[in-house]
């Protein structure tokens, strides 16, 4: 994945992402209502917060949730790669800490109930 360096301004960085991260053009149907609860996160932040972070997380969406590895080995399946990144929206530029010292991503409580519907209606009940 594309780095973010201090010196390189946020419109090029963009313009990297975009002309070396490719992404899926259309989303599997078993990873949509995962990518849709992102986004709509997304979106809450940037009109609660309305600060650069929230602003940059919601320009660079696509490329930290949808992006495509080529490198990726084919025993995970397309829609769980995008259901995975979903769980750990991992930021290009940084890595979020959980509030303890490590570095990682905070899980946020409504994927789980998003998780279990899905599991729900993918058994037929």
């Amino acid at each position: 994945p594309v780095r973010s360096e201090p010196d390189i301004p946020f419109w090029e960085f963009l313009g990297k992402c975009k002309k070396h991260m490719p992404i899926v053009k259309r989303i599997p149907r078993g990873a949509r209502l995962s990518v849709a609860a992102a986004l709509q996160r997304t979106v809450d932040r940037v009109v609660a917060v309305n600060d650069f972070d929230s602003w940059r997380k919601l320009f660079t969406f696509a490329y930290r949730i949808l992006h495509v590895c080529k490198d990726d080995s084919r025993s995970i399946s397309l829609t769980q790669s995008i259901k995975n990144n979903c769980i750990n929206q991992s930021d290009l530029l940084h890595v979020e800490s959980d509030g303890h010292g490590r570095a990682g991503v905070i899980r946020e409580k409504p994927y789980n109930v998003i998780r279990r519907i899905e599991s729900k209606v993918g058994d037929g009940e």
